[in-house]
């Protein structure tokens, strides 16, 4: 099968769909706005950057502008490639980058995997943005994502029906993403400039609202104004990644942890080598969004043998089997209930509390069922599915 990525090649989500699927004995080119990047591996997969000719750029950058002009122009700069590639199928990634070109693809049967925030865009369904993943969604044969029984919500969202959806988990790359040597975790921490025993707290995902940052941060500080001075707590850091944010949301949280040693904020680009190693370092991870995203960066940190403080949300049960238990017990993660602000401070005290052999066992635990429920080749399959199936709704009249 001959497929064309639309997608970031530096990303390790797209990375390691492109590279599975060339294993297989698939012809893949990823078509996207990066180069390579040099530490993974790509294989056979070809990466295309198309870049806009000088005087055209201007025009549409410059002159027709706006927030989102890459988005909306990219698929007239991706469409003679495709044409010359002439796929049996054409895959987008991310449906405010990538999908507005799926849309200019209509002679080719189409694929479009949104990530989490590109569906909380549809809330608000009036903005730029709003309008870009409609248009994205709305050309597609088939969308998948990896957040199993988000069906209805994302129909309701995006005007879908549900059964244009298949959602199923994408699993976890345990080749990549397993726990790192003790001389790893001191590369990253020395490379971030942390101290070598300190006991982290990591916060991986974006630095918007919707992942409730700021929360984060009162709870933690809160927490720590009540605990030992020999303990975990006092002791350790949250270590808060941009990721993407924007930077005024970047801005916001510099203000609400200025002042507070135990607050490291990490601006730095990590690419999946180095999250897999900070994963390693950290003792817990914490992600608690509003609503239900993905659970890859969740699964993770399980192969990388930390315990999660998390939410309760569908797609993170899917993952975490005894998520649903006695909120006092640490088993493969931290439940923080609803209210937030009350839950994520008893689950900062829980983590404080537990033994380091109960983390230790915890951690290891979680490695195990990384490796033995959600390992990356155990859910691949699927995807070649999803290929077939679109192929087909495509030709059909």
């Amino acid at each position: 099968m001959k497929i064309v990525f639309l997608g970031n090649p530096r990303k390790s989500h797209t990375h390691r769909w492109a590279y599975w699927l060339s294993t297989q004995g698939h012809d893949v080119v990823i078509i996207g706005d990066a180069e390579k990047d040099d530490s993974l591996y790509y294989g056979s997969v070809r990466v295309i950057r198309p870049r806009w000719p000088r005087i055209r750029g201007f025009v549409r950058f410059r002159v027709l502008g706006g927030e989102f002009a890459n988005n909306r122009h990219k698929g007239r700069l991706y469409k003679p490639i495709v044409a010359a590639e002439n796929p049996d199928i054409v895959h987008a990634h991310e449906a405010l980058a990538y999908g507005p070109a799926l849309a200019d693809l209509p002679e080719y049967p189409r694929v479009l995997t949104p990530w989490g925030p590109d569906m909380e865009k549809l809330a608000d369904p009036k903005t730029e943005a709003a309008k870009l993943v409609r248009l994205a969604v709305q050309s597609a044969d088939v969308i998948t994502s990896n957040a199993p029984g988000m069906e209805a919500r994302w129909a309701a969202l995006s005007g879908i029906a549900e059964d244009r959806f298949r959602l199923f988990p994408w699993g976890v790359n345990t080749g990549f993403f397993f726990r790192r040597s003790d001389e790893e975790q001191l590369q990253v921490r020395q490379a971030l400039e942390l101290p070598p025993g300190a006991p982290l707290v990591l916060s991986p995902r974006l630095a918007n609202p919707l992942y409730r940052i700021p929360a984060i941060i009162a709870a933690w500080k809160s927490a720590r104004a009540g605990a030992a001075p020999d303990s975990r707590l006092r002791d350790g850091l949250l270590v808060i990644l941009r990721a993407g944010a924007t930077d005024e949301s970047w801005a916001s949280i510099r203000k609400e942890s200025v002042g507070d040693p135990s607050i490291r904020l990490v601006d730095d680009y990590q690419n999946a080598n180095r999250m897999a190693q900070l994963y390693s370092a950290a003792s817990a991870v914490v992600m608690i969004p509003e609503t239900d995203l993905l659970a890859m960066s969740l699964l993770e940190a399980m192969a990388c043998g930390a315990l999660p403080i998390v939410a309760d949300l569908p797609c993170y049960r899917a993952a975490v089997a005894d998520l649903a238990s006695s909120p006092s017990a640490v088993g493969t993660a931290i439940v923080a209930r609803e209210p937030i602000a009350e839950g994520l401070l008893e689950a900062f005290r829980r983590w404080n509390d537990a033994s380091e052999t109960t983390v230790s066992s915890a951690g290891a635990r979680n490695s195990r069922i990384a490796v033995e429920s959600f390992a990356w080749d155990r859910s691949a399959q699927r995807l070649i599915d999803v290929y077939t199936e679109a192929i087909a709704k495509h030709r059909s009249p």
